[in-house]
């Protein structure tokens, strides 16, 4: 969800980097369903320490952050 800034309804560049391991590395761009809610599937749970982007489609604006994944903690990038 969204805080804060003018709505955002364009696709999505989602990345996750892995600090040690480039193949497992994920890229993919997504967008937003009805309800304006964006959803990725992973191919596998990651857990551990990742560097995670978001960019706007046009590439005008961009969230990384280094994050440490658990099982179902729910996360915000800022």
């Amino acid at each position: 969800t969204q805080h804060g800034g003018p709505a955002y309804q364009a696709a999505l560049k989602v990345e996750f980097y892995h600090p040690t391991i480039a193949e497992r590395d994920i890229k993919a761009t997504v967008t937003a369903d009805a309800n304006h809610v964006y959803r990725i599937t992973l191919p596998d749970v990651l857990t551990g320490a990742w560097e995670v982007r978001l960019e706007g489609f046009d590439g005008k604006w961009r969230i990384h952050q280094r994050v440490e994944l658990k099982d179902s903690v729910q996360l915000w990038l800022n």
